[in-house]
């Protein structure tokens, strides 16, 4: 077929001369002005439309062929402009393995230990012959790496950031078995051994005060520490059953709050009457033994709303009459228990970490000693919150956090003053005639600013032989002369900036702030599992 006959129409066309052409099918002759197919298609389209559609596909199948064509003549010529002789400088640096400490080898060394972590992969899966198999074949120039590199690489270098870590590795259910300390030790043995994870590596267990708790973190021979909120809310406990008056009110308020917790129609009627009086409603706050300072925000919701309450009360007798002692006993209870809210919530911030707990302590121990306990109405609740205090958060439990610092190798506290000398400073600031109430954080900037101005170097730097504990000294004495940070700043911020400074003292701080001062994540994940799961 001629170049000008090799449209598919022609399979349904023949030529009569230069301008006209004889339809197949039908044998009627058409014009076709211009040697274009233009008529022939439309007569095709509008009087054979069965043959219509197989035109389109013949057409379609050429067009393909003819692109593939093209794409393949394309190819070929590229690859022959790309084809030339490599120079031999060229040839030696594709055989040369990379220098280690060169920007490609710890481009790849970056990406191997982004892929591990993402993948949850072992360590030992650089190891394996798969992977040493895979990097010969795509990277032959690059020098792979162990495991103990790349587990260094991981942990200093790739999160350099110097950031608290979060992470979940494993939620139990006891089932049927009993929550003693042989099956908490044994759970937590199990969940080690699966993450493959020594028990070298457990840094620290921060539990509650249980005996269970305490038991199994025993047998599993790791170090542990209270939950330091656990600890205030048992001082609370103790405190407000020392006295029958403080019992009698707490126990009206409990009775209350049960009332409208339980009736919906006690709920509206109360907000109606906070209405009339253009007050906002609220709802009363129930009392719950399981959730810290509960006791706090159900008396404070009781004051809020003690004017509809008293209404309340005149035309119904399911709740109790407070009288005007018991309400003067909750509004001095507000104030007694706040400063132990406000520790309990700067404690539990997901930002705070175990270094806050003994100036928060002694902070706390400052305004309760400053409190007025001949006040008839809570004073032997407030001597027995002073002495649970002090028993609670004794000096042994003060050192009991500060021995988690005790796996350093040089032993320079023999060469310095008690541990606890600080803290001892932070009770020891000027007494003032009258105390007035002051904030949390007030008081607290009050007691570190008295203890850094009175920070004092006793031990003189000649007493020291040892080149390695005198190297000590000079970088904790320098330490200690740096400015004292606010009490909003998380230390590891200031950290981030000076860790070349204090390089030495860098390894015990990792050990040392990582730690949580409570165990809040755990219980607030347990608390949305509990909404989640049930054992029915």
């Amino acid at each position: 077929m001629s170049k000008s006959n090799s449209s598919e129409i022609w399979t349904y066309f023949t030529l009569c001369d230069a301008e006209r052409a004889k339809c197949k099918l039908c044998n009627n002759e058409y014009s076709r002005k211009g040697r274009t197919t233009t008529t022939m298609r439309n007569h095709l389209k509008a009087m054979h439309k069965t043959e219509f559609p197989e035109l389109e596909k013949c057409e379609k199948r050429k067009h393909d062929a003819s692109k593939t064509l093209e794409l393949a003549s394309s190819s070929h010529q590229s690859t022959k402009s790309d084809m030339k002789q490599i120079s031999l400088q060229e040839c030696v640096d594709k055989t040369k393995q990379w220098d280690n400490k060169s920007l490609k080898s710890l481009a790849v060394d970056n990406s191997i230990s982004e892929m591990v972590p993402l993948e949850d992969l072992p360590f030992s899966f650089v190891e394996s012959v798969g992977f040493v198999r895979l990097m010969k074949h795509l990277c032959p120039s690059y020098n792979l790496k162990s495991r103990q590199y790349f587990t260094s690489f991981i942990c200093d270098k790739l999160y350099e950031e110097f950031e608290r870590k979060m992470i979940v590795l494993k939620a139990e259910v006891f089932n049927e078995s009993r929550h003693t300390g042989e099956n908490i030790a044994y759970k937590l043995e199990d969940i080690l051994s699966l993450w493959e994870i020594p028990k070298e590596k457990v840094k620290c267990v921060v539990r509650d005060a249980g005996a269970n708790m305490k038991k199994g973190v025993n047998l599993l021979n790791v170090k542990h520490i209270d939950c330091a909120s656990h600890k205030i809310q048992n001082v609370l406990k103790e405190g407000m059953k020392a006295q029958d008056t403080v019992v009698a009110a707490i126990t009206k308020c409990k009775k209350m709050a049960t009332h409208f917790h339980h009736s919906t129609t006690a709920q509206d009627e109360l907000v109606n009457i906070q209405k009339r009086l253009n007050q906002k409603p609220l709802k009363i706050i129930q009392e719950c033994a399981t959730r810290w300072n509960s006791t706090f925000y159900m008396l404070e919701c009781i004051l809020q709303v003690k004017e509809s309450l008293c209404l309340y009360a005149s035309t119904n007798n399911k709740i109790p009459q407070l009288t005007s002692e018991e309400w003067m006993i909750i509004e001095k209870l507000i104030g007694l228990l706040r400063p132990f809210e406000e520790v309990t919530k700067e404690l539990s911030a997901a930002d705070v970490s175990i270094s806050s707990v003994i100036p928060l302590i002694a902070t706390l121990e400052k305004i309760v000693n400053d409190l007025d306990s001949s006040n008839e109405h809570i004073g032997d609740t407030i001597i027995v919150l002073k002495d649970e205090l002090v028993r609670k958060f004794s000096e042994r439990v003060i050192q009991h956090i500060l021995d988690l610092l005790g796996d350093s190798q040089t032993d320079v506290s023999s060469n310095s003053r008690c541990p606890n000398a600080k803290r001892v400073r932070l009770n020891e600031t000027e007494d003032s005639e009258t105390h007035k109430s002051v904030s949390l954080k007030e008081t607290m900037n009050l007691l570190m600013d008295t203890s850094d101005s009175e920070e004092e170097d006793d031990m003189p730097l000649l007493t020291f032989q040892n080149p390695v504990h005198l190297l000590i000294r000079k970088t904790v004495t320098k330490y200690s002369a740096e400015k004292r940070v606010a009490n909003d700043v998380d230390p590891l911020t200031w950290w981030k900036v000076t860790k070349e400074r204090y390089g030495l003292l860098f390894p015990v701080v990792r050990h040392y702030l990582f730690t949580p001062p409570t165990s809040v994540p755990s219980e607030r994940m347990f608390s949305g599992a509990g909404l989640l799961y049930t054992p029915h």
